[in-house]
C-alpha cells in the first residue's frame, strides 16, 4: 500500500478517534455531571417545509403516536424543539400532520431517528409528504481532480432543496414569463432552504430567463444574479436554474457531471431544487454554478490569495452552425474578423482590457498547437512540450467522456459547449466542458450518433479539420493514452454494474418532485416570440417545423424574422411521470435511448472494441508535471504548516493536545459556574443547565443554533470528515481493483 493511501486511512482513523473523545467527554462528562442526575428525554428539533398553499394550516408532528405542535418560523418552515421521552437509545418514529383536522392530507408513512437520552438532535429540513430518501450510491474516483470544486452546503446531491422567491413587481414577472426572448430582469428577495439551514436573498438580487434554444419551451430556465453593492456572505453570487424541458428524466446532465468529477475533469457543482416564485409552484430544477470570475477563481486558484485571472473562452454556435476552430492563421486579431461569432470571451482576464486583447491568448494557443512538433520528440520531451501548452490528462479524459456519453454538442463530435481557460500562473490552457443535456443517447436518430459510433468518428464529415483532435487521434502515443483511459473508465466506472445502482438512487431522490411536476404541469410561458432585427423593414415568414415542433432554420433568409407559435411544453407534450421514469430504462419515444439502455449498449460496444486493450493503473498513464510554487493545496495541513510545527503528524498531535486542553478548561469552568434548574413535579430528576456557561457552548456544538462561531467550525469539520471518508472509500476501491 503506497504512502498516500496509508496517510488517508491514518487520518481517517485518527479523526474517528478524536470524534469519539468529543462524544464521550461532551455527552457523558458534561451533560450528566453527577451520577444521581437522571435524564430520560432526548431534545429533538423538528423541521418541516410545506407548500405555500398550506400557509394557514397549523402543522404538528406525531412522535410515537403522540402529537406535538410546531411553530411557524416563516412562509414555509415549521419547527420546534421537543423533549422526546426515551429511557435508553431508541428508534423513534414520527410523521407530520395538520393539527386542525383540515383537508390537507397527512403523511401516510413514518420517518425514523435513533436518539439517546440527554442528547440533542435536529432533523434536516424535511419536505411535507416527501418520503425520506437514502444518500445516492457511491461512485469510485478513478483520478483525483487537480482542480476540485469547493464544498458548499447548497450543492448536495443527496437532497432536493427549495427556492422560495418573491418579486414585488408582479407585472414585470408576468412579462418575463410571457416574453421569454426579451431580456427582462426581475428584482426579488427570498430564501434558499438546503438540508440543514436557510439562506436569505435580500435587496440586490435579480431573476431572469436564461438559455438560448431552451427559451422555446413553456418551462423556462432561469438565472439569479446578485447586482447589489453591499458585501454578502452568500456564495455563489450567480446561479443557473436549469429546467431540462427536453430531458423528461431530468437526469442526463446530473449523471454526466458526477461522472466527470470521478475521472478528474474540472466542472461545476449542481443540485436539485423545487422552485416557488410569489408562492406559485414552478417545478423541479437543477441549479448550477455560473462560469464567471468568482467561480473560476475558486476552481483554479488557491485560497486566501488574489490571483491574476486569465481569459475564459466558450465555444458557441453561430446561427445554428457549430464551427469553433483552433486553426491558426497569424498573430493578428484582425485576421479572425468574426471570432466572436464562434467564441464567447466570458472573462477578459486581469491583464487584458478588452475582449480583442484577451483573444490574443487564444491565438497563442492556436499557434502553439499548430507549430509544435509532436511527432519526433521522446516521450519525456513530448509530455513536457504538451504541458507547456495545455493540460493533457484533463483533455484526454474529456474526450473519453464525450465519446462514452454520446454527447453530440461537445468537443468530440460537434465543437461547442466547452470552455478554454488560460491559467496565468501555470502558463498553460485547461479544457473543460459545460452542458450535458444532449448526452446518454439523446436524439440519436436526428444526430446520427448511435452507441456503435467508432472512436475513429471523432467529428462530423463536414468538420474534420480540428488540429488538436487530429494530433490526439493520429499520433500513436496520444491515441494509446486515449484508448487506455477509455478501457480503464469502462471497467471501473462506466458500466451497468456500477452505474445502475447510482442512477436508481438518483431516481428515488427526485421521484416525489418529478411526479408532482408532471401532474401539475406548472409551466408559465404561454407564448414564445423570437425577433431578429437588422433594418427597418417588416416581413413575416411562415417558418416550417420539423416532426418535433422545432422551427427549421433552412427557410430563414429574411432581414426581419418573427417566429410565432414555436413554444412547446416538452419534446412530447403528453409526458407523464410514468413515461418519464420509464425513459430512464428504455426508449419510449423518438428522443432516443433510455439512459440505462445507452450505458449498457455503449459499454458492450466499447468493451468489445477494446477487447485487446490491457487494463493499466490510473497512475501509470500520465505523470503530471509538478505545479510551480505549490499553487494548489490538496491537504488541510498545508494551510497551517507556515505557523505551526512542520510535519503532518506533528501538526495533528499539536491539534489533539490543544483540543484536550481546551476541553479540560471548559470542563473546569462548567463545574465552577453551572447553575442547575430543577424541574417541578414528576420531572424533578431531570436537571437542565440552560443558564450555565457550558450549556451555551454545548448548544452551539450540537448545531441546534444554526449560527455562530462554533456552528461554523462544526460545518467545516463535517465537510472535512466527508472528504476523508470519500478518500478512504476511493483508496480501498482503487487498491482492490488495481487502479491506483
Amino acid at each position: 500500500m503506497n504512502n498516500s493511501i496509508f496517510n488517508i486511512i491514518s487520518y481517517f482513523f485518527i479523526l474517528k478517534f478524536l470524534s469519539l473523545i468529543f462524544q464521550v467527554v461532551f455527552d457523558f462528562g458534561f451533560l450528566n455531571v453527577n451520577a444521581e442526575e437522571i435524564v430520560n428525554t432526548a431534545s429533538v428539533k423538528f423541521n418541516v417545509l410545506t407548500n405555500p398553499e398550506y400557509e394557514n394550516t397549523q402543522m404538528c408532528v406525531s412522535i410515537n403516536d403522540k402529537i406535538y405542535e410546531l411553530k411557524n418560523e416563516d412562509e414555509l418552515l415549521w419547527s420546534n424543539v421537543i423533549d422526546v421521552p426515551v429511557e435508553k437509545r431508541s428508534l423513534i418514529n414520527y410523521f407530520y400532520i395538520p393539527c386542525d383536522n383540515s383537508q390537507v392530507i397527512k403523511e401516510d408513512f413514518y420517518r425514523y431517528m435513533n436518539v439517546t437520552p440527554g442528547m440533542e438532535y435536529e432533523t434536516i429540513y424535511e419536505f411535507y409528504q416527501r418520503p425520506t430518501t437514502k444518500d445516492v450510491e457511491f461512485l469510485p474516483e478513478i483520478w483525483e481532480n487537480p482542480y476540485p470544486t469547493r464544498s458548499n452546503d447548497i450543492f448536495d446531491i443527496n437532497n432536493v432543496n427549495t427556492f422560495f422567491l418573491s418579486a414585488e413587481n408582479v407585472t414585470q414577472l408576468e412579462l418575463m414569463n410571457q416574453f421569454p426572448h426579451n431580456k427582462i430582469k426581475v428584482p426579488f428577495i427570498g430564501k434558499l432552504y438546503d438540508a440543514h439551514s436557510s439562506y436569505k436573498f435580500e435587496k440586490g438580487w435579480e431573476l431572469s430567463i436564461s438559455g438560448n434554444y431552451s427559451r422555446m419551451f413553456t418551462k423556462q430556465s432561469f438565472k439569479i444574479v446578485y447586482k447589489g453593492e453591499e458585501e454578502i456572505s452568500f456564495e455563489p453570487k450567480r446561479l443557473r436554474l436549469k429546467a431540462f424541458p427536453n430531458d423528461a428524466t431530468m437526469l442526463r446532465e446530473p449523471i454526466s457531471l458526477e461522472l466527470l468529477q470521478k475521472v478528474g475533469v474540472p466542472t461545476y457543482r449542481g443540485s436539485f431544487a423545487r422552485l416557488y416564485i410569489n408562492k406559485e409552484y414552478y417545478g423541479l430544477y437543477y441549479y448550477e454554478d455560473s462560469m464567471k470570475k468568482t467561480y473560476i477563481r475558486n476552481l483554479f486558484h488557491s485560497r486566501g490569495k488574489k490571483p491574476d485571472i486569465g481569459p475564459l473562452f466558450q465555444a458557441i454556435p453561430y446561427k445554428g452552425v457549430y464551427n469553433a476552430s483552433l486553426n491558426y492563421i497569424d498573430d493578428q486579431v484582425t485576421s479572425y474578423p468574426n471570432w466572436n461569432q464562434t467564441w464567447n470571451c466570458k472573462i477578459n482576464g486581469t491583464d487584458y482590457g478588452s475582449k480583442d486583447e484577451s483573444f490574443t491568448k487564444l491565438i497563442d494557443l492556436m499557434k502553439k498547437i499548430n507549430q509544435t512538433d509532436f511527432e519526433n520528440p521522446t516521450e519525456h520531451e513530448l509530455l513536457r512540450d504538451v504541458y507547456d501548452i495545455f493540460e493533457l490528462d484533463i483533455y484526454i479524459r474529456l474526450l473519453a467522456m464525450d465519446y462514452l456519453l454520446g454527447r453530440f454538442h461537445g468537443y468530440w463530435r460537434n465543437p461547442s459547449n466547452f470552455l478554454i481557460y488560460y491559467h496565468p500562473a501555470l502558463k498553460r490552457y485547461v479544457f473543460f466542458p459545460i452542458d450535458y443535456t444532449s448526452s446518454l443517447g439523446y436524439k440519436y436518430v436526428e444526430n446520427n450518433y448511435t452507441y456503435e459510433t467508432s472512436i475513429n468518428e471523432w467529428r462530423l464529415p463536414k468538420d474534420l479539420n480540428d488540429p488538436l483532435l487530429n494530433i490526439i487521434m493520429n499520433i500513436p502515443y496520444f491515441k494509446g493514452l486515449f484508448k487506455s483511459s477509455l478501457k480503464l473508465i469502462i471497467v471501473n466506472l462506466f458500466n451497468p454494474e456500477i452505474l445502475n445502482p447510482f442512477i436508481d438512487s438518483l431516481k428515488e431522490l427526485i421521484k416525489f418532485d418529478l411526479e408532482m411536476e408532471r401532474k401539475r404541469k406548472p409551466y408559465h410561458s404561454k407564448t414564445s416570440v423570437i425577433e431578429e432585427v437588422e433594418i427597418n423593414q417588416t416581413k413575416v415568414e411562415n417558418v416550417k417545423e420539423d416532426a418535433n415542433g422545432f422551427p427549421s432554420n433552412s427557410t430563414i433568409d429574411t432581414t426581419i424574422i418573427i417566429k410565432k407559435n414555436t413554444t412547446i411544453t416538452l419534446i412530447d407534450p403528453n409526458w407523464t411521470f410514468e413515461k418519464s421514469i420509464t425513459a430512464i430504462n428504455d426508449n419510449v419515444s423518438d428522443i432516443g435511448y433510455g439512459i440505462k439502455e445507452w450505458i449498457n449498449k455503449r459499454y458492450e460496444f466499447v468493451n468489445d472494441l477494446l477487447k485487446n486493450e490491457t487494463v493499466v493503473s490510473a497512475g501509470s498513464l500520465i505523470t503530471r508535471p509538478p505545479d510551480p510554487s505549490n499553487l494548489y493545496s490538496d491537504s488541510i495541513f498545508d494551510y497551517f504548516e507556515t505557523i505551526f510545527p512542520a510535519g503532518k503528524y506533528k501538526l495533528l498531535i499539536f491539534f489533539l493536545v490543544f483540543l484536550v486542553i481546551l476541553i479540560a478548561i471548559v470542563f473546569v469552568i462548567h463545574l465552577k459556574f453551572k447553575k442547575p434548574i430543577e424541574m417541578e413535579g414528576d420531572e424533578h430528576d431531570i436537571r437542565k443547565y440552560n443558564e450555565s456557561f457550558f450549556h451555551k457552548v454545548k448548544t452551539k456544538f450540537n448545531f441546534i443554533n444554526g449560527n455562530g462561531f462554533f456552528s461554523k467550525i462544526s460545518k467545516s469539520l463535517q465537510n472535512f470528515f466527508k472528504k476523508i471518508n470519500t478518500k478512504t472509500k476511493n483508496a480501498f476501491y482503487q487498491k482492490s481493483h488495481n487502479i491506483d
